[in-house]
């Protein structure tokens, strides 16, 4: 071969190699085991509950792999925080480690708490399992006082995952922390004293409180040395109150009055005020009103009740066949058109009717949760009267001063109720009409 196909050749092989450079990735070597563990942080300045000697110094992460410098979610600038806030953070990526300057510098006499989260991978994609979290002092005592507690949702009563958490003592200073996916958060080495706790759902990731975004407030104390749980529910903001949207009869005394809003569970019905009328102004007589929970509650207590009267009765009952069967012999029949004696007759005992339950909406229900730690809110309030609803007559429902569950007081509206007439069946001669017992007094309490 000339010398010219060398030289043609040599270069084929240089691009050859070069094209191959480019598109290589990390990779295990062939048949060897695969790279599935995440990196690993192995060392921090300054170390745990040690002293940073210079103000203006970097806080800095070592690996115990070479680790990407994408992070998941985001930039990563944001994959780290510092509390109590300190200003603008720079990070820097290495080739193992991640270094961490603040532009403002820290502030003397106090103790810092860095959190790393968990969106550092290596170069295989192993991400972080959990965050990691470093604790240092400018000079302050790290005094272990801790400030944890759950943030939640109002409405569903879940864990809100990632929810940003800001303290803010008395001196202006404020510590962040991020819940976890059940919505759990802890502030470590807090100074004593009290605090504002405020928790968001930051939806557009800029670190800050915007009024559109759920949210919560809730203040708190603790003394150094303590540690202290606190519950923090978060809602989306509102600044409309409740209106009403429809009513609907569940029997002849019972009416459910639906509104656009959730309702405040714990706001005492006494200062709402609702009116049924008919066309001619005539008001129905009101019984009682429920919350939504409170209403399945009651009504689970009078099914028991009943069932406790209904077991009794049945005792009653087989006690008395037990003494007719012993002294059969003995009676003596009177009337030719009695029953023989002999024969027993089982006389059909009153019916109980026991109140209706509402169709429950889909999602979650409100009530009490299966923990029996919170109330959850729903959307009616239920009214009972004393005055049966006749069926195909209108009327007027008229409430006021509804609490929402932002604690807005000026809910109501007015809409019509009318209660239908029930469909007949096809087993049931077309003139045999149904009896609401509902309407029918109880004989042993009085009441419908």
């Amino acid at each position: 071969m000339n010398t010219v196909g060398l030289v043609r050749m040599g270069l084929a092989v240089s691009w050859v190699i070069v094209a191959a450079g480019a598109c290589a990735r990390p990779a295990a070597p062939p048949g060897g085991p695969s790279d599935s563990r995440p990196p690993v942080v192995i060392a921090t300045y300054p170390t745990e509950l040690g002293t940073l000697d210079e103000l203006d110094g970097a806080i800095r992460f070592e690996f115990d792999e070479r680790i990407s410098e994408r992070v998941a979610g985001g930039s990563i600038d944001a994959a780290v925080s510092i509390s109590p806030e300190a200003g603008v953070l720079k990070v820097r990526h290495s080739r193992t480690a991640l270094t961490v300057e603040v532009e403002e510098g820290f502030e003397a006499g106090l103790v810092y708490r860095v959190t790393l989260q968990a969106v550092v991978a290596d170069m295989f994609g192993n991400q972080m399992k959990d965050p990691f979290e470093l604790v240092f002092s400018t000079g302050g005592d790290p005094v272990p006082t801790t400030l944890a507690g759950q943030v939640w949702e109002r409405v569903s009563g879940l864990g809100s995952n990632g929810a940003i958490v800001l303290a803010t003592d008395s001196g202006g200073l404020t510590h962040r922390s991020v819940a976890n996916q059940d919505g759990i958060f802890a502030f470590r080495y807090l100074p004593g004293g009290g605090f504002q706790l405020t928790a968001f759902d930051d939806l557009n990731r800029n670190g800050e409180v915007d009024s559109v975004e759920v949210q919560g407030r809730v203040g708190t104390s603790l003394e150094v040395g303590d540690t202290v749980f606190v519950d923090l529910s978060i809602l989306a903001p509102d600044s409309s109150a409740a209106v009403a949207m429809t009513a609907v009869s569940i029997d002849s005394v019972t009416v459910a009055l639906e509104f656009d809003d959730m309702l405040d569970p714990e706001a005492p019905l006494e200062s709402v005020t609702l009116v049924v009328t008919t066309e001619g102004g005539t008001a129905l007589s009101i019984e009682r009103v429920f919350h939504e929970a409170q209403y399945a509650e009651y009504v689970d207590s009078v099914t028991e009740a009943f069932a406790r009267l209904d077991s009794m009765d049945a005792a009653a009952v087989a006690a008395t066949l037990a003494d007719v069967v012993e002294f059969a012999d003995t009676v003596e029949v009177t009337d030719s058109a009695a029953t023989p004696p002999g024969d027993t007759v089982i006389v059909a005992a009153r019916a109980r009717p026991t109140p209706t339950r509402l169709d429950p909406f889909p999602g979650v229900r409100p009530g009490v949760t299966l923990d029996g730690r919170r109330l959850l809110p729903g959307r009616r309030l239920v009214l009972r009267l004393l005055d049966a609803l006749g069926l195909e007559v209108p009327y007027e429902v008229d409430a006021s001063s509804v609490v929402n569950i932002n604690g807005l007081v000026d809910g109501g509206g007015s809409v019509p109720l009318v209660r239908e007439s029930p469909p007949i069946p096809d087993s049931l001669p077309s003139n045999e009409l149904e009896v609401d017992t509902l309407a029918i007094a109880d004989t042993l309490t009085g009441q419908r």
